[in-house]
C-alpha cells in the first residue's frame, strides 16, 4: 500500500508497517516510494502481509459493527 496520510488513510496506512506514506503533493517522494516497492520484493511481501492482517482484524463486517456499537454505547452514556 502506498499513499498520503489524508482523511481516514491513517486508519490503515502505517508507514513502514502496512505501507509507505509520502507527503501530499511530493512527486519525488512518491516516485522514490514506488521505486522502493518495485525493487524490493521483501518489502512488498512484508507490507502486504501486515496490511492483510490489519484488514482482517479491523475492517471486517463484524469488527466494524463492534466499533459502531462502542460509539453508540458511549453516546448513550453521555460521553
Amino acid at each position: 500500500m502506498l499513499g498520503t496520510d489524508v482523511g481516514s488513510m491513517g486508519d490503515a496506512l502505517h508507514d513502514e508497517v502496512t505501507g509507505l506514506v509520502v507527503p501530499v503533493d511530493d512527486e519525488v517522494a512518491l516516485a522514490e516510494a514506488l521505486a522502493r516497492l518495485r525493487d524490493d520484493p521483501g518489502l512488498r511481501n512484508r507490507l502486504g502481509r501486515s496490511a492483510g492482517e490489519l484488514a482482517r482484524k479491523r475492517f471486517t463486517l463484524e469488527a466494524m459493527a463492534r466499533a459502531y456499537d462502542e460509539v453508540y454505547d458511549e453516546v448513550r452514556r453521555g460521553r
